[in-house]
């Protein structure tokens, strides 16, 4: 049975959609099964993020209502093997967290893990995906209106049953936090009492091309979160010096 992990967020903005589809592309990289669920039926981007907009035949809402399997309306990524992705479509707010739960059970009979991208906030749609997963990883920047969301969102999921396996603070420019014009994203951990599981930098380089380049630092800080939620060994922190860049403990299948 796979892990199923809600990716959360206090506000939109912070990259939530960005860090749930390259964490998905990175552990696929390296030898895992992923099924990414796009719950954020109000923007759904996933597809988009995950270069697939142009295979979208079927969506959630056509699973759910019985119009076609559940592998019928995963779409398969050629370019990058051991994922698969469920879009959703404008306009199926109206899912309860019931089915939507059942669907996300199906797909974890046949993953390794089950990344779902929720919608920003604490709204109806956050329910649905949070009451799905067994945990959460909050994403944030150092912005001090996003961390303030986020630990508002951190106050909400107290209510629910799924793990807050960790924080990832996405846009880190570490200059300024060596300047002390911003909070680290170590600093931010401790405030909420969460396990930092990474650092992601501030970069124009993050693309799905540029996560396997041995060069980018934006690749590496990817290698190392996913790194971080298979094992729980150290986060990576933007500007650490790090020895060479691999595809961690490559899992064959």
């Amino acid at each position: 049975m796979a892990r199923v992990i809600a990716v959360v967020s206090g506000k939109g903005g912070v990259g939530k959609t960005t860090v749930t589809a390259n964490l998905g592309i990175v552990l696929g990289a390296t030898g895992y099964k992923v099924t990414l669920i796009d719950a954020d039926v109000g923007l759904n981007n996933l597809d988009i993020a995950l270069g697939l907009e142009d295979r979208v035949v079927y969506d959630i809402f056509d699973v759910i209502a019985g119009r076609v399997l559940p592998e019928e309306a995963l779409i398969k990524s050629e370019e990058y093997p051991g994922i698969g992705l469920l879009p959703s479509v404008k306009g199926s707010d109206g899912i309860k967290a019931a089915a939507f739960q059942a669907i996300t059970e199906i797909y974890a009979k046949d993953a390794d893990y089950v990344l779902i991208d929720a919608p920003a906030g604490v709204e109806a749609g956050f329910h649905r995906a949070v009451s799905a997963a067994k945990e959460v990883i909050i994403v944030t920047t150092p912005n001090l209106s996003a961390v303030k969301d986020a630990d508002r969102t951190l106050e909400t999921l107290s209510v629910y049953d799924a793990e807050v396996c960790g924080l990832v603070v996405n846009r880190v420019i570490p200059e300024r936090v060596q300047r002390g014009e911003a909070v680290s994203g170590e600093r931010i951990a401790e405030l909420m009492r969460l396990k930092l599981l990474g650092e992601l930098p501030e970069s124009d380089e993050i693309s799905i091309n540029s996560l396997f380049s041995a060069h980018s630092q934006s690749g590496q800080a990817y290698f190392r979160l996913a790194e971080a939620v298979v094992s729980g060994k150290e986060a990576y922190r933007v500007g650490e010096r790090k020895r060479g860049f691999s595809l961690f403990g490559r899992r064959r299948r």
